[in-house]
């Protein structure tokens, strides 16, 4: 082959080396973002399962001492609701 065809050829492939390299690049980025959002979801679920535990918690509290739940739903002293709670 020609030193004249080789040239011509690599000149061609430049762009597409550079096409490849930023597919490459957006590739990492994009599994990066995968990444990050498996991580999310993880951490989201534990924080919604805590609040679960907690609403269940008050949900159980009030509904089986109803006084407790109007001291907290009103203005009460906060001395009171912790006498009520013991």
């Amino acid at each position: 082959m020609s030193s004249d065809l080789k040239k011509e050829i690599a000149m061609q492939n430049e762009p597409f080396a550079g096409q490849e390299r930023e597919l490459r690049l957006q590739s990492r980025v994009i599994e990066k973002q995968k990444e990050m959002i498996e991580f999310l979801q993880k951490h989201i679920s534990k924080i919604t399962d805590i609040m679960m535990d907690v609403t269940e918690y008050h949900a159980h509290v009030f509904l089986y001492n109803p006084l407790l739940f109007l001291l907290h739903s009103s203005a009460a002293s906060p001395i009171l609701v912790n006498i009520i709670s013991t």
